[in-house]
């Protein structure tokens, strides 16, 4: 799984990413200095333009690193809401970013390179959530259920492209 850092470095000055970056790497900063209520603040809002970001960016040159950075802030979010005591919350949080990543790879006027960095990013996104999910004691049921419809939604992806080509 990309580390969030990796993330940083790789995105590099894009000044599309500059907002998140400054939120992400503020958050870092609040998290390892412990002050988690800050630091989860600030990477709520690094969320918010991560899914900004992965709702609109389009753009050729760009879109592959939507999904990375969507996948990023959502377990960093997570995180800080686990050491804040609510893991449900932190739960839900990795379950959404699965959910994005579904609903993205599903829609087939996606361009394919979006809808594959979604794929790519889908197992690592998955286990995120089993770990949210059992420290939250999610129910059994409805963990399967979600990852079932990970599973179809990434199989017709691949079967969609096997005929393509």
């Amino acid at each position: 799984m990309m580390t969030e850092r990796t993330l940083l470095d790789r995105l590099g000055p894009d000044p599309v990413d500059a907002t998140w970056k400054r939120l992400t790497s503020a958050g870092r900063a609040a998290f390892e200095a412990g002050d988690f209520g800050h630091a989860g603040d600030l990477y709520d809002r690094a969320l918010q333009e991560a899914h900004q970001r992965f709702l609109c960016d389009r753009g050729t040159d760009t879109m592959a690193d939507a999904p990375p950075m969507l996948v990023a802030a959502y377990a960093n979010a997570a995180e800080c809401h686990m050491r804040r005591g609510n893991p449900w919350y932190a739960a839900r949080l990795a379950s959404e970013a699965v959910a994005a990543l579904c609903t993205a790879m599903d829609d087939e006027a996606e361009h394919p390179a979006f809808r594959l960095a979604c794929l790519q990013h889908l197992i690592p996104s998955l286990n995120e959530y089993a770990e949210r999910a059992q420290t939250a004691r999610i129910p059994r049921a409805k963990f399967q259920r979600e990852v079932m419809h990970a599973r179809k939604t990434a199989l017709a992806f691949l079967s969609e492209n096997q005929t393509r080509h």
